[in-house]
């Protein structure tokens, strides 16, 4: 299911998945066991207590694949968010 969350971005809902996106995705998540497993789509790689991996998805964007257990967790990824949707999500052309 689609539904516009702002001006600026769409969630794009799964049953297991939550995806955010402008023009392109910017970040996503799926819940495993007890942690949420977030992915955020940066234009740099960035070092982060919860990093997992960091992959290039195109010749600019660099995905992130992180972990969180804890609200603290999770609250500590909003900048790297609020980054990515700054940069990544009205598209990287």
């Amino acid at each position: 299911a689609l539904r516009r969350v702002s001006g600026l971005s769409t969630e794009l809902e799964d049953v297991t998945e939550v995806a955010y996106a402008g023009r392109r995705i910017f970040a996503s998540a799926f819940v495993r066991s007890h942690r949420l497993e977030p992915a955020i789509h940066l234009l740099r790689q960035v070092d982060h207590p919860l990093l997992r991996m960091a992959f290039p998805t195109t010749n600019r964007v660099v995905t992130h694949r992180l972990h969180a257990e804890t609200p603290e967790e999770v609250r500590s990824l909003l900048p790297l968010i609020v980054e990515a949707h700054e940069t990544v999500a009205g598209g990287t052309r």
